[in-house]
C-alpha cells in the first residue's frame, strides 16, 4: 500500500467548492482513476472501501482521486442527484489533470448508483477513457421482479433449511405463491412510459465505445439485477465482465476487497 497521505484538492463546480483527496503514485502511470460517489455517499465509501481501493491503485502506479460531489461531505452546494453528476465529474477531471499533469487517460470507478452516474456522464464528459462499474444500479419493476425469481427464489429452492421449514409448516405457502405470481406479472408488465433511468442507462451503454470493466458481487441483489441487464445486451469487444465470488454490495469482506482491487489492477494494466 502507498503509505503517503493523500493530497487535499479544492476546485469549483457551478460556483460551488468541491473537496477531494488525491492519492499520488511514487512512479505515476499516465492513467489515473476518479472514484465517483453515488447517491448520498461521500468520498470514504462503505466500510472505507474507496479509501483502501485508492491506496491500492496508487501503490501500483495509478493516481486516484476521491472526491465529494456537490452537497455531500465537505463540498458545498446542493446534491443534483446521481443521474446529474456530469458537471461534478467534469470538474473533477480538470482538477485531477491539473494536479497530475502527466495524466493522459482518465478512468471512472463507480459502485451502485455511482457506477450509473459514471456511465451517464459518458454522454456529456468526453475526457473519459474507461469505466469500472461495480454492481451498477439499473433497477426497474421488471428487472426487480426477474431478479427476485432468478436470484432469491432459486436460492430458496436449493436451500435445505427452507425445505425443512416448509415441511414443518413454518412457511406461508399461500403468501409465497402470491409473491411469485406477482413477480411473474411484473416481469410481463411493460408500462406505457418506460422508466427514464433504464432508458437513459441503456442509451449510454449502447453509445459508449470506451473500455468497460463490469464487476458483479454474486451475493448482491443489485449485482444480480446488473447481471440481468448485461445478459440482455450483446457483448462487445471493449467490455469485460467479472464476478466476485461471495461479494456483497460494497465488497466489504477483506477477501472481496482484495479480489476487487486485483480485478481493477489487472484490467487497468491492459488499457
Amino acid at each position: 500500500m502507498n503509505s503517503e497521505l493523500p493530497q487535499p484538492l479544492a476546485w469549483t463546480c457551478e460556483g460551488k467548492t468541491l473537496l477531494g483527496l488525491l492519492h499520488r503514485a511514487m512512479a505515476p502511470s499516465t492513467t489515473a482513476v476518479i472514484v465517483v460517489p453515488g447517491g448520498t455517499q461521500y468520498r470514504v465509501g462503505a466500510h472505507r472501501g474507496f479509501v483502501e481501493l485508492a491506496q491500492c491503485l496508487a501503490s501500483q502506479g495509478y493516481p486516484t482521486l476521491r472526491f465529494d460531489c456537490r452537497g455531500m461531505g465537505d463540498s458545498g452546494g446542493h446534491h443534483p442527484g446521481f443521474t446529474n453528476l456530469h458537471e461534478d465529474i467534469a470538474s473533477a477531471v480538470v482538477a485531477l489533470k491539473s494536479a497530475a499533469p502527466q495524466t493522459l487517460r482518465i478512468v471512472l470507478f463507480g459502485l451502485c448508483d455511482g457506477a450509473t452516474a459514471a456511465l451517464l456522464a459518458s454522454q456529456k464528459v468526453l475526457e473519459i477513457d474507461g469505466f469500472i462499474l461495480c454492481n451498477m444500479w439499473v433497477r426497474s419493476p421488471a428487472s426487480q421482479a426477474a431478479t427476485v425469481i432468478s436470484h432469491h427464489y432459486k436460492a430458496r429452492f436449493l436451500d435445505k433449511r427452507a425445505w425443512q421449514r416448509l415441511l414443518l409448516g413454518r412457511i406461508n405457502v399461500a403468501e409465497s405463491v402470491k409473491s411469485v405470481f406477482g413477480s411473474l406479472v411484473s416481469m410481463r408488465h411493460k408500462p406505457a412510459s418506460l422508466d427514464d433511468l433504464v432508458v437513459n442507462v441503456t442509451t449510454a451503454w449502447e453509445n459508449n465505445t470506451k473500455p468497460v470493466l463490469s464487476v458483479i458481487g454474486d451475493k448482491d441483489f443489485t449485482g444480480a439485477e446488473f447481471a440481468q441487464f448485461l445478459k440482455a445486451r450483446p457483448a462487445k469487444a471493449h467490455m469485460t465482465i467479472k464476478t466476485v465470488i461471495g461479494g456483497d454490495h460494497s465488497f466489504s469482506g477483506n477477501d472481496n476487497k482484495d479480489d476487487l482491487s486485483w480485478l481493477c489492477l489487472s484490467w487497468l494494466a491492459k488499457l
